[in-house]
């Protein structure tokens, strides 16, 4: 199974974007890496949540969204163009083993990158295997440890305690999938092939968008 988080970061720059301006790569190249060489970076100003809380506020200010009802229509469309992107990414890499191997009793953890245009479609930048989990900085370094718990939750848990919460009948099996994914979106599953009397190894991957420029 491939989960997205619904932690998505947004990284943006200290500098001024403007599209007539090529030379200043402060405003156009939004790692967290690259940023902090800029004077004008301030991470609590850079650094957001992609949610409600955090963007509307913003969307209003610039006066790209007419009310707060509009702005979190936005927020919510961005964030299901992403998981359908993540899912159909997967779905095309479903028989290319060389390239999407998951093992059984094993989880990865990926970056996906995005980007939002003025119209409000997303495309995928690239992926990641070994995403950088410092880029939140230490402000919202929570959203990683919640990533790991979440982690946890829906991977490990069910592989080894699967049987226990199948024979709890006191809880609905949607209330048992919700809780244990907590901010995991699920975006796409893997059709598991009968193979000579024997199934493919059950996976489970975790996507984190970690990078949108808007």
């Amino acid at each position: 199974s491939v989960y997205l988080s619904d932690d998505t970061l947004v990284l943006c720059s200290g500098s001024k974007y403007s599209k007539d301006n090529t030379n200043n790569l402060f405003a156009h190249i939004t790692n967290t890496a690259y940023q902090d060489a800029d004077p004008g970076f301030k991470e609590e100003e850079c650094i957001f949540v992609w949610n409600g809380e955090s963007i509307a506020p913003m969307l209003l200010k610039s006066k790209a969204c007419r009310n707060s009802q509009e702005a979190c229509e936005r927020i919510d469309d961005v964030k299901r163009q992403m998981r359908d992107i993540t899912g159909e990414l997967f779905r095309a890499y479903e028989s290319e083993f060389g390239v999407f191997a998951p093992l059984e009793s094993c989880f990865e953890h990926y970056g996906l990158d995005f980007i939002v245009d003025v119209d409000w479609r997303v495309y995928l930048l690239e992926v990641n295997p070994g995403p950088d989990f410092k880029q939140t900085g230490d402000r919202l370094s929570r959203v990683i440890e919640r990533l790991m718990l979440d982690t946890i939750d829906a991977v490990l848990i069910p592989q080894f305690f699967g049987k226990a919460l199948q024979t709890n009948q006191s809880i609905d099996e949607d209330e048992k999938r919700a809780a244990l994914q907590g901010k995991l979106k699920l975006v796409y599953e893997r059709h598991r092939r009968k193979q000579q009397n024997s199934t493919s190894p059950s996976t489970s991957s975790v996507k984190q968008g970690i990078n949108m420029k808007v």
